[in-house]
């Protein structure tokens, strides 16, 4: 291989590799959500992004209950068929059902949400909004 060849390559690279660490522009929820979201900008994020419940959820039709160990928000990516299928998964759910998974569609870009028993699931990585969207209902 010649030295040109050579440096091309690795330009290339540099230039694909450097593209995903390109920060992304922040979520704006859809217009067409039902309930409204809290501000987050003075919300404190530790290192790992955990932040506390904010509250106000008391009106919500439904519940997403916090996970015993962490404390976390219990939105989970799951991987099917030899990985190839990409599966964002909420559980820790109680309440109106049907009306969460209305509302987490239009989260998640009017995909269809499939309610399973003790969690519902909508296919794609939607794990960063539906994250987002939890924490500023209150969650």
């Amino acid at each position: 291989m010649t030295l040109w060849r050579y440096a091309l390559r690795s330009t290339h690279r540099l230039l694909s590799t450097a593209a995903h660490l390109q920060p992304r522009p922040p979520w704006t929820p859809p217009s067409t959500l039902k309930y409204t979201l809290q501000d987050t900008s003075n919300q404190v994020r530790t290192p790992s992004k955990w932040s506390p419940p904010m509250g106000g959820f008391e009106h919500l039709p439904f519940r997403v209950f916090r996970t015993s160990k962490g404390k976390q928000i219990p939105v989970y990516t799951d991987y099917k068929n030899g990985r190839t299928r990409c599966l964002t998964v909420l559980r820790r759910i109680r309440g109106d059902v049907p009306e969460l998974a209305e509302e987490m569609s239009r989260v998640c870009d009017d995909k269809p949400v499939t309610i399973r028993p003790g969690s519902i699931q909508v296919v794609g990585n939607y794990r960063a909004r539906v994250e987002e969207w939890l924490l500023r209902l209150g969650f």
